[in-house]
């Protein structure tokens, strides 16, 4: 996972020497910027991001007068986008917005400044909302298992309280795309440190799916087809990463694939599974209860394990034979 720690050191490497770089160069680096800021760029800690992205653009040489007022444009366009978020210096940028405007021309600016108030007002008021629910917070710890402690209860009460404040939607917004992705960065910042939890990897991709539901209940149907698709990338990450062994976080991984009526990934996740576990005897409980549910002809299980071979799996087997 990546945050605005991050995001100022990619574009503080790609500052320097900016005013001397040919102009493709330039197009490359600020593409490079564009794609940080889509990440991070809703992190409350980014607004120094937003500040020097502005910077960037003004280091750019611009050759004529044509050139110099597509500046002009990039940058108002630069701050428009971040005096609309609660940033942490959305204060200060709202001041830098103001004198670029009526530095530009006072007679538009004022116009502008009007257009765009409520919107920083909104960002402004989200902006301490934040401050009060995240006070407190432990960041960029590193991610270690389960301690079982006092301070670590705390600290994931504390986390799973700010993100259920995303949850509730603070910027009062109807933009599904944005509540979605402002509530994701909150799992994965939190994931960062308290990744070994799975509770936190099912409850972002419980709601992960439900957003994609709701998306595709109002008709957006390839938008909902991608963020389903994110989920599943969301439990990959997971039982392939710090969770590898966790069998609940695979049984609903392959609950999830069955569910889309991927039956082969369902059925590759409890393979995978059964590299990695102990003692299969569960797994190969639950893969048979899915490959009745499949209807799919069962295989004999001859060739499993000598170890493995529990009353439970045969139990299972022999059901599944006679239904």
């Amino acid at each position: 996972g990546i945050n605005a720690e991050y995001g100022v050191e990619v574009l503080s490497d790609l500052r320097e020497g900016n005013e001397t770089k040919p102009p493709e160069l330039q197009r490359e680096d600020d593409a490079s910027v564009r794609v940080c800021l889509d990440k991070v760029g809703i992190d409350v800690a980014s607004g120094n991001i937003w500040s020097d992205y502005v910077n960037f653009i003004r280091d750019g040489e611009a050759a004529g007068s044509y050139a110099e007022n597509q500046k002009i444009m990039a940058v108002r366009r630069v701050y428009q986008r971040a005096v609309m978020m609660p940033l942490s210096n959305v204060e200060q940028l709202w001041r830098d917005y103001s004198t670029f405007e009526q530095n530009v021309n006072e007679i538009i600016a004022k116009k502008l400044l009007e257009e765009r108030s409520r919107d920083y007002q909104n960002a402004r008021r989200v902006a301490k909302d934040y401050e009060a629910t995240t006070r407190g917070l432990t960041r960029g710890a590193p991610a270690v298992p389960p301690q079982n402690n006092s301070e670590e209860r705390q600290q994931i009460d504390m986390w799973k309280k700010y993100i259920t404040w995303e949850k509730n939607n603070p910027m009062r917004s109807d933009d599904n795309a944005l509540i979605k992705k402002r509530v994701m960065y909150a799992y994965e910042q939190a994931l960062l440190t308290w990744g070994h939890h799975p509770d936190i990897w099912y409850e972002a991709a419980l709601f992960l799916e439900r957003t994609a539901n709701l998306v595709h209940e109002k008709g957006d149907t390839q938008t909902a087809q991608k963020w389903k698709d994110e989920v599943a990338g969301l439990y990959d990450k997971a039982t392939t990463g710090l969770l590898r062994n966790n069998l609940l976080l695979h049984f609903a991984f392959a609950d999830y694939e069955e569910s889309r009526m991927n039956t082969a990934e369902c059925h590759k996740i409890y393979t995978n599974l059964l590299t990695v576990v102990k003692d299969p005897t569960l797994v190969y409980v639950q893969f048979y209860e899915v490959r009745k549910a499949c209807r799919r002809d069962p295989e004999s299980p001859s060739d499993l394990q000598e170890s493995s071979r529990g009353h439970q799996v045969y139990l299972s087997y022999f059901t599944l034979l006679v239904l």
